[in-house]
């Protein structure tokens, strides 16, 4: 049986983040790596970085829980590694 993984969006912590880009706040069922308060998925020039997130939608820790190669938009990089997006 595969297990169906959800993001939702929380659009209340979109926030500049440090590079200049708008970083996300997305809520994972089930989590990545351990990340309990969510993602915060950061689109950079030519890739999207996920890290986990603090409660407030902040970045909780600057080492990448993944990296999506050629995916500037965090919707469709969080669809390549298997979450379906909600809003």
């Amino acid at each position: 049986m595969t297990t169906l993984r959800t993001a939702t969006e929380l659009p209340l912590h979109r926030y500049p983040s440090p590079i200049g880009t708008v970083q996300r706040h997305y809520q994972l069922v089930p989590s990545m790596r351990g990340a309990a308060q969510g993602v915060v998925a950061v689109p950079a020039e030519a890739d999207t970085f996920l890290f986990p997130a603090d409660p407030d939608g902040e970045i909780a820790d600057f080492e990448a829980l993944a990296k999506v190669p050629g995916v500037i938009d965090p919707d469709a990089a969080l669809s390549e590694l298997g979450y379906r997006v909600a809003h």
